[in-house]
C-alpha cells in the first residue's frame, strides 16, 4: 500500500518469546505510524501469530488459503497454510 506501512518480518529467537521482545522491537514504528497517521499492515502464515498482532491494534481483514486446492490437502479436507492480512 503506498500511503501505509508495512510490517516484512518480525521475528524473535524462541529464548525470547513471550519475554517482551517482540514488543518491544515493534514498538517504535507503531509509534511513529501512530503519530503520522499513517496505518500499517503485515501478513502473517502462521496463526498462532495473530493474538500477538492483534494485541498490538492489528485486526484481520482477510483470510486466503492459497494451496486449498493442492491434492495433499484436498484429500484429507485441509485448507493449507493460511495468509493472514
Amino acid at each position: 500500500a503506498p500511503n501505509a506501512y508495512h510490517l516484512a518480518i518480525l521475528g524473535t529467537s524462541s529464548d525470547f518469546q513471550g519475554r517482551g521482545a517482540g514488543s518491544k522491537a515493534l514498538a517504535p514504528m507503531l509509534n511513529r505510524a501512530d503519530a503520522e497517521k499513517i496505518p500499517c499492515y503485515l501478513e502473517s502464515s502462521n496463526p498462532k501469530n495473530v493474538p500477538f498482532y492483534e494485541r498490538h491494534g492489528f485486526k484481520i481483514i482477510c483470510q486466503l488459503y492459497p494451496l486449498q486446492q493442492w491434492p495433499e490437502y484436498e484429500k484429507n479436507n485441509e485448507k493449507g497454510p493460511v495468509v493472514t492480512l
